[in-house]
């Protein structure tokens, strides 16, 4: 398998710009080496679903180190509790695909702290199947409802709780979700109908006070990675390096203390995270479409 069906490959087409004023990032970059910003997130009450591993644990674990008040959200209990305990957060079990459940979680989250001021709807599945002929309706179902539906009742669920100071939310997609994914069709399908979310809800949300973004990591060494035995066997005979769940966390840090909505920003190794440039709309409002003169 080419590297490039594997998600890895850098995205040479892309034009990409850079993510606001390094200023007013919570993370700077000096020298290569990442360093916090004075940005003041002491006491910001941050949701974070998915957050018993991976790029959700490496967030719930720089923002507190920051100072902030982090509340991990997850469907593994044992896990997710050990996690939040680690690090001296709070936990909740939270199935993202149970709207009933979002609606409880909200009115734990109201009831203990009033508002939100941050949210990274971080949870999602893989669907592991290359052949579209395999997809069965059971991982069609699990995988939409994780990485689409989850991301939709999450902002349902949080919005009020939002608006109270004016919020931000990140939704983890990923670069399949902008340049597709030949090893998961199913799996880049949903990222790109995060990333389409995104853009369309950016310009409502801010109305309301909302800021929305999506983080776009190339692939990361999480759980759901090493759990793809093929996957992992494939990256590791190539000799790909991954991004560590710490890399993107950081980024996710500088889209917190960004005034960006509406934005994909990629996260690539041996890259500052940058912004995805989407073709503008000609003077008709119509998307331009790539071509011949």
């Amino acid at each position: 398998m080419r590297a490039d069906e594997l998600g890895a490959q850098v995205v040479e087409r892309a034009v990409l710009r850079p993510l606001g004023d390094p200023s007013r990032c919570a993370v700077v970059f000096v020298g290569g080496s990442r360093e916090t910003s004075r940005m003041d997130f002491a006491n910001r009450v941050v949701l974070i679903t998915g957050g018993a591993s991976g790029i959700g644990l490496a967030t719930a674990t720089l923002l507190r180190t920051v100072g902030a008040h982090v509340i991990i959200a997850d469907q593994d209990l044992p896990r997710g509790a050990d996690a939040a305990a680690s690090i001296g957060a709070d936990f909740v079990e939270l199935d993202v695909r149970d709207l009933e459940r979002w609606r409880t979680t909200s009115d734990r989250l109201r009831a203990d702290h009033g508002h939100l001021d941050a949210v990274l709807l971080n949870a999602g599945v893989n669907c592991a199947e290359r052949g579209i002929a395999d997809v069965t309706p059971e991982m069609l179902a699990r995988t939409a409802e994780t990485n689409l539906y989850g991301v939709v009742y999450g902002i349902q669920a949080c919005l009020d709780l939002l608006r109270v100071h004016g919020g931000t939310i990140v939704v983890t997609a990923s670069i399949a979700g902008l340049r597709g994914s030949e090893a998961d069709p199913i799996y880049g399908m949903t990222k790109h109908g995060i990333i389409g979310l995104v853009r369309s809800l950016a310009r409502q949300l801010a109305e309301q006070g909302v800021r929305i973004n999506a983080v776009c990591p190339t692939v990361t060494d999480t759980p759901m990675v090493r759990a793809n035995a093929r996957f992992s066997a494939e990256a590791a005979a190539l000799g790909l390096e991954l991004l560590q769940p710490t890399d993107v966390a950081h980024a996710v840090l500088a889209l917190l203390a960004s005034d960006a909505t509406g934005e994909a920003i990629v996260c690539r190794v041996g890259h500052f995270p940058a912004a995805w440039s989407f073709p503008a709309p000609d003077e008709t409002g119509r998307p331009r479409v790539p071509g011949p003169a």
